[in-house]
């Protein structure tokens, strides 16, 4: 029995020792992992203020840049972090950002406006061009942008104030319009008798040197004969000699009415255009018909052309069929008699 208890003894013995050794390497091998070490100062960074880290700059430390008023970030970062003893990240690089810009542009034949010294950033000066001159090209407006004037120059180009004699056009008249020709002066011409128009403008007005318009073209309107004498008709509004553009006008006599044809006949190249105005005679009617138990109204003695009668059946009579109007029309009267019947209740 006590033989059993030392064995026992001795083997727990021995497993205190085997934990023990196993403890004191695990201890060993820990020492051997260094420690995380710091950073040395964070960068100093031109155009930039620096916050948020201080020294010891430790492990995990971060720095935050930005850059100075008037200035904007190029590359590299915002932050920094410390991490194994060296600053993680790449240097911020700013760049000053111009807000000024130097004088404006001096133009030829312009005058400038609306900006002065120190021209900051967003000022804008205003250009046009002098009396006498107008824009060939440019802008009228620059602006201070980033240090430069943005937008392209103006260029002006002198307007010449007079033209040349206005032009002499066969066939035409000019007048209202005397030399010196100056800018905005205005000629009208018009075809002289016996021609008409064919092409080109009546005015011509000088405008930068030059006549605007095109020229007036005019051709010679042959005269007419003495226009038709047509039947049961009269003619007015035109006299002899029958140039170019003369007009006619007919109108059927009283008694007649317009059958077919123009009323106006013109004058055109030699030639009456339009075709004749035909008017037939209106002859008066007979006393119009007596009806049987009817009324008759509305019409007088003479019957002449156009005159119309009404009927209607007496009271107590209703209408079978017919015309209640009845119209002179060249002699005879138009419609069918009315026929009325008693109308039994």
């Amino acid at each position: 029995m006590k033989f059993l208890q030392c064995v026992f003894l001795l083997l727990l013995i021995s497993a205190l020792i085997l934990t023990s050794d196993a403890w004191r390497r695990r201890r060993r091998r820990r020492r051997r992992v260094p420690a995380p070490t710091g950073c040395s100062s964070s960068p100093t960074l031109a155009y930039t203020y620096r916050s948020g880290c201080y020294s010891p700059y430790t492990h995990g430390e971060r720095c935050t840049y930005r850059c100075h008023y008037g200035y904007s970030r190029v590359s590299g970062d915002y932050t920094r972090t410390c991490s194994g003893g060296r600053w993680a990240g790449t240097n911020l690089v700013c760049r000053r950002v111009s807000t000024g810009c130097s004088l404006p542009p001096t133009l030829s034949y312009t005058y400038r406006s609306g900006c002065s010294s120190p021209y900051t950033n967003g000022e804008r000066c205003t250009y046009r061009c002098r009396t006498g001159y107008s824009r060939v090209s440019g802008d009228y407006t620059r602006t201070c942008s980033g240090g430069r004037w943005s937008g392209t120059n103006l260029v002006c180009r002198r307007v010449s104030t007079y033209c040349s004699s206005p032009p002499s056009l066969s066939y035409t008249y000019r007048s209202g319009c005397y030399s010196p020709y100056t800018n905005g002066e205005r000629c009208t011409y018009r075809c002289r008798t016996g021609y008409s128009r064919v092409s080109g403008d009546y005015t011509r007005t000088c405008s930068g040197g030059r006549w605007v318009g095109t020229n007036l073209v005019c051709r010679r309107g042959s005269t007419c004969s003495t226009p038709p004498t047509l039947s049961y008709t009269t003619r007015s509004g035109c006299y002899s000699p029958y140039t170019h553009g003369e007009r006619c006008i007919y109108r059927c006599r009283t008694g007649y009415s317009r059958v077919s044809g123009d009323y106006t006949r013109t004058c055109s190249y030699g030639r009456w255009a339009g075709s004749n105005l035909v008017c037939r005679g209106g002859s008066t009617c007979s006393s119009p018909p007596t009806l049987g138990y009817t009324y008759r109204s509305g019409c007088s003695y003479p019957y002449t052309q156009g005159e119309s009668c009404y009927y209607r059946c007496r009271p107590g009579y209703i209408q079978v069929f017919g015309s209640t109007t009845r119209t002179c029309y060249y002699g005879t009267w138009a419609g069918i008699n009315l026929v009325c019947r008693r109308a039994y209740g």
